[in-house]
């Protein structure tokens, strides 16, 4: 049961993570977009 636990601690912990990377890239790339509009 512990390693159960400590399984889907694991698996949630990776999630987040590459969720909030994909949220930085999105936000990065928004960003470069808004830049973009603003100089033409």
């Amino acid at each position: 049961k512990t390693f159960d636990c400590s399984g889907e601690y694991l698996i949630s912990s990776t999630h987040n993570k590459i969720i909030m990377t994909s949220d930085e890239a999105i936000r990065h790339h928004t960003g470069g977009l808004v830049l973009l509009k603003l100089n033409f």
